[in-house]
């Protein structure tokens, strides 16, 4: 009867162990193990975020570079009288070692964007298609940023061409 009694008592024992702690720890572990899934998931997430910003860093680098490479392509006058009278005698200069003969070289209203100011140049001249040519190829290789906006070519009657032109070049607002 002991050992009935003593196997009872064991049952007994396994089963309160089994309805008080394994039971629970069930409960629990399905819990965890959600919780576990809900943290590897952040876990991933960050790790991606934290890639991206590392790359978004190279990239903004990248950028930067060539923002001051582009800067340093503008005009580096603060003055807009200085400027356009600086921008005049350059293209005008240009124009003339290319062969080409200079009429008129007029500035025109400035034109304001986010951080830079315009600085558009009316050129008339004639020459030949030579001449044209050398002067494109003289303007494309400044260290400054000139954009064409207009190029009429007209040709004369003595065989000659009339060029008349709109370049604007950009300087730092103030």
């Amino acid at each position: 009867m002991n050992k009935s009694i003593a196997v009872i008592g064991v049952v007994a024992v396994l089963a309160a162990l089994y309805a008080l702690v394994l039971s629970p720890l069930a409960e629990k572990r399905v819990v965890l193990q959600d919780q576990l899934q809900l943290d590897y998931s952040t876990l991933v997430k960050y790790k991606k975020f934290e890639n991206q910003q590392d790359q978004s860093s190279k990239k903004l680098d990248e950028a930067l570079n060539e923002l001051a490479a582009a800067e340093s392509l503008v005009l580096p006058h603060s003055d807009t009288s200085l400027a356009f009278s600086q921008l005049q005698k350059d293209i005008q200069k240009l124009a003339t070692q290319s062969g080409l003969q200079v009429t008129s070289v007029k500035p025109l209203p400035t034109v304001e964007f986010k951080h830079y100011t315009g600085l558009p140049i009316f050129l008339d001249c004639t020459g030949d298609i030579k001449s044209l040519g050398e002067f494109m190829k003289r303007l494309d290789s400044r260290d400054e940023l000139f954009g064409i906006d207009k190029l009429i070519i007209a040709a004369q009657q003595d065989g000659t061409l009339r060029i008349k032109i709109q370049l604007t070049g950009l300087m730092m607002s103030s």
